[in-house]
C-alpha cells in the first residue's frame, strides 16, 4: 500500500476513499472483522468496496482471487478473507497514502522451514510417529464409511481400519468417490499447479521472497523465493511458481 500514490489508480482511489465516510464504529468498518456479524453473512467483495473503494477491490483483491479460483471474491464470506490471502485496510489507513504523513503499519515475520521446504514439517512429523509406535499404511484407500457404529476405512488389501474420529486430507473429490456418493452438480473446485524451479542467483533480475501478482495478464498468481524465505544464500536459488490451470 506505501506505493499506491505512485500507481495509475491513484486518481480513482483517492477520490472513493474520499467519499467512504466511514467511522470506526461502523458494523462493517474493517476494525469490526472479528466482531461484527456483518462479517459473517456478507461478501469479502461487499464489505471489501466498502473499506478499499471499488477501483482498489477490482484492480487487486478481486483480481487476485479471481486467478486463485477462477471465482469473483463474491463468494467469499468476509471473515475468511485471509484463508485467499486478502487483506482489509482500515479506509483511514489507506486515505493516509495520499497524505504528507502516511501511516505505517508494523512488519507482519513469518515463520518458514530452515531447509527451505515445507515438506521437512511432514518428514519431522513422521518421525516423531514413528517412535510411538503409530502403523503406517501404503495401500490406497477403496472404501470409506461406517462399520460397527464408528467411522472406517477399508484399503486396497483388504484391510479395514475404524476409529471414533478419522481425519481426511485427499482431496473432496476422491473423499465422495471412495464413500460412494454421487458428486454434487455445483461442486466448485480450484485446479492448482504448484512449478519448482532452480534458477541460478545472478538470473534473477530482483531480489524477493514472495510476490503476490494480481495482473489477469500474468498466467501465475503468486511466487515464492524458498531459498531467501528460509534465510539460505545460495546460487541455485528454490522457486516455486503457483497458478491456476
Amino acid at each position: 500500500i506505501y506505493v499506491l500514490h505512485h500507481s495509475s489508480l491513484a486518481p480513482s482511489v483517492t477520490l472513493e476513499l474520499a467519499n467512504l465516510h466511514h467511522s470506526q464504529n461502523n458494523t462493517f468498518h474493517a476494525r469490526q472483522k472479528n466482531t461484527s456479524p456483518a462479517f459473517e453473512s456478507s461478501s469479502y467483495s461487499n464489505l471489501s468496496e466498502l473499506n478499499h473503494g471499488a477501483t482498489l477491490h477490482r484492480s487487486l483483491f478481486d483480481s487476485f482471487f479471481r486467478k486463485l479460483t477462477g471465482q469473483s471474491s463474491d463468494i467469499l464470506i468476509a471473515k475468511y478473507h485471509r484463508v485467499a490471502w486478502l487483506p482489509f485496510y482500515y479506509p483511514e489507513t489507506l486515505i493516509s497514502q495520499f497524505t504528507d504523513n502516511p501511516q505505517t503499519l508494523p512488519p507482519t515475520y513469518f515463520y518458514y522451514p530452515r531447509k527451505g521446504y515445507i515438506g521437512v514439517l511432514g518428514e519431522i512429523l513422521i518421525e516423531k510417529l514413528r517412535r510411538l509406535k503409530v502403523s503406517f499404511f501404503r495401500d490406497s484407500i477403496e472404501w470409506v464409511g461406517e462399520a460397527g457404529g464408528r467411522p472406517s476405512v477399508r484399503l486396497s488389501v483388504g484391510c479395514l481400519i475404524s476409529g471414533h474420529q478419522l481425519f481426511w486430507s485427499l482431496s473432496h473429490r476422491q473423499l465422495i468417490k471412495a464413500s460412494g456418493e454421487t458428486m454434487p452438480s455445483d461442486f466448485q473446485t480450484a485446479a492448482l499447479m504448484l512449478v519448482f524451479l532452480t534458477i541460478p542467483a545472478p538470473r534473477l533480475l530482483k531480489s524477493f521472497t514472495v510476490l503476490f501478482v494480481p495482473d489477469p495478464a500474468v498466467i501465475f498468481y503468486r511466487v515464492t523465493n524458498q531459498s531467501l524465505c528460509a534465510g539460505i544464500e545460495e546460487y541455485e536459488q528454490r522457486i516455486v511458481v503457483e497458478l491456476n490451470v
